[in-house]
């Protein structure tokens, strides 16, 4: 496949942005906020292998570099989620939530399934959705009837990422069920932004769970 050049990228990038621009102006504002495309197409470009500017040392600097940044964002993201949750004792901002948990999220998964062993990301996903979501309750509500109520199918998913150690394909289908309710559940969500990112903070993480644990390994291991 025929790489892209820095000169072709910069040129299409003005372009982009100058049609961003013209039509921010005539139509909308909102179509301002497609230009944050321009500060993740050269990553996104050097990841699928379409544009190559850097050689081997330059690229593990950018890699350590954005592993550091992440970890930057994670603690200050955390911070304004116990420090509001826990502290301040009021519900965290929605946002702030999806700042702390999605990247998280991807980046655990991205870990595990870069593995050899599909059951244990499955569970391992599932342990880290049903935590974080408890987590979120917790620091919503505290140690309350509330929290008892609203933690109970976090609980369950807990429950199952445990029993998948044994009945892992039992566990995954119901991780599956249970994804694919909430899912359902989450397209009639009254809020439209909600509607279009909750369903990567539990649904697809549970499905994802799920499918993992049903296919299993070629290889029968259930060590953790």
């Amino acid at each position: 496949m025929k790489r892209l050049s820095t000169r072709t990228l910069i040129v299409a990038g003005v372009i982009y942005a100058g049609i961003l621009v013209a039509l921010g102006i005539a139509v909308s504002p909102v179509l301002y906020l497609l230009l944050i495309v321009l500060a993740f197409a050269r990553p996104v470009l050097r990841e699928v292998r379409l544009l190559s500017d850097r050689d081997e040392w330059l690229t593990l600097i950018s890699y350590r570099s954005s592993h550091i940044a992440f970890l930057a964002a994670m603690l200050i993201a955390g911070l304004i989620f116990l420090q509001t949750g826990v502290v301040e004792g009021r519900e965290p901002p929605y946002e702030v939530s999806l700042i702390l948990f999605i990247p998280l999220f991807v980046k655990f998964a991205a870990l595990q399934m870069l593995g050899r062993s599909r059951e244990r990301a499955g569970r391992r996903i599932a342990w880290l959705i049903g935590g974080a979501w408890l987590l979120f309750v917790l620091a919503s509500h505290g140690f309350s009837a509330t929290t008892v109520i609203e933690g109970s199918p976090w609980i369950a998913v807990l429950g199952l990422a445990y029993a998948a150690r044994r009945w892992p394909r039992i566990a995954g289908a119901a991780l599956v069920i249970l994804g694919i309710a909430s899912l359902i559940f989450f397209v009639d969500f009254p809020i439209e932004y909600k509607r279009l990112i909750v369903p990567f903070l539990l649904p697809l993480p549970l499905i994802l769970a799920g499918v993992l644990l049903v296919l299993g390994d070629r290889e029968e291991s259930h060590e953790e």
